[in-house]
Order: structure tokens, then C-alpha cells, then sequence
């Protein structure tokens, strides 16, 4: 199975790729900003061939913009998966913009975009992960690796 994934370089981003052993990256760090979109366009290029897409790093609306990119490209492939990291900051309206931005709304609209492809004519997989502040950034990883060969 060959795993793409954003945000690879750090934190849970790290942790699902160290796991998948045929796995290719996406990161500020190697030259891929997800604002950008020659980059976007540049990681559904070079993706479109794996079987999965781990949508994990976050920079305000670029993680939207894979979501659809990958989900019009890959909408009628039983064979591929597109997994999504949300949070639960999408569950609170009252955080200070001062200090969360709008983080909460992009991650918020991330899951409503998710669950209307769900309920889309569809034959690839999306999966959604609403995550909190995580400890254990190898265990969450396995659970996401149980969930996709599932």
C-alpha cells in the first residue's frame, strides 16, 4: 500500500508516515506549502498514483482544497482512500480569534466538508479523524492504520 502524507515531518504527520513502510511526504520543510496552489496541484500530481492520502497538515484552507482535489480525482476508485486529521476545536464557537485565529472554523468547515462527500455518490473511502490534544502520537496512528485496512 503507498501512503501520501501532509505534514510529515513532525508530531502525528511523523508518526503515520514512519509507520507505513511505502510512504511519500509533503512539507513546508521539503518545499510544499499547502496555501500555495502549484504546490497543491504539484502533491495531487505526484500522489494520485498512491492508495492512500493522509490530509494531515494544517494551513488554513489548503487542507479543504486537497480534500476536494483528491476527492474529484479518486471520487469513483473503490481502491483509494482519502483520510482526514480534524479537531475538536471544531466543536467551540466561543475561542479568543486573538489567540486560535480561525482555526476552529477551518477545521469546523474540514469536518462538514467531510461528511457531505460521505453522504456523496462515491466509491473511494473517506475517513475522518476528530482528534484532541494528543499524548501519544504512535498510538494514534496505529488506531488510523487499523481504520484504513479495515
Amino acid at each position: 500500500m503507498k501512503v501520501a502524507v501532509t505534514g510529515h515531518y513532525s508530531g502525528l504527520g511523523k508518526a503515520l508516515f514512519d509507520l507505513f513502510e511505502n510512504s511519500v511526504g509533503f512539507d513546508l520543510e521539503n518545499g510544499f506549502d499547502i496555501k500555495n496552489l502549484d504546490h497543491l496541484n504539484n502533491i495531487v500530481h505526484q500522489a494520485k498514483d498512491c492508495d492512500v492520502f493522509i490530509n494531515n497538515a494544517y494551513n488554513n484552507v489548503g487542507q479543504i482544497n486537497l480534500l476536494q482535489l483528491f476527492f474529484d480525482i479518486w471520487r469513483f476508485d473503490s481502491s483509494k482512500t482519502i483520510v482526514t486529521i480534524g479537531s475538536t476545536a471544531s466543536d467551540y464557537t466561543d475561542l479568543d480569534y486573538d489567540e486560535f485565529g480561525l482555526y476552529p472554523a477551518h477545521k469546523k468547515a474540514l469536518e462538514m466538508s467531510c461528511e457531505i462527500l460521505n453522504n456523496t455518490n462515491k466509491n473511494c473511502n473517506v475517513l475522518f479523524f476528530k482528534l484532541d490534544k494528543i499524548s501519544d502520537y504512535k498510538e494514534i496512528a496505529n488506531n488510523i492504520k487499523d481504520a484504513i485496512i479495515k
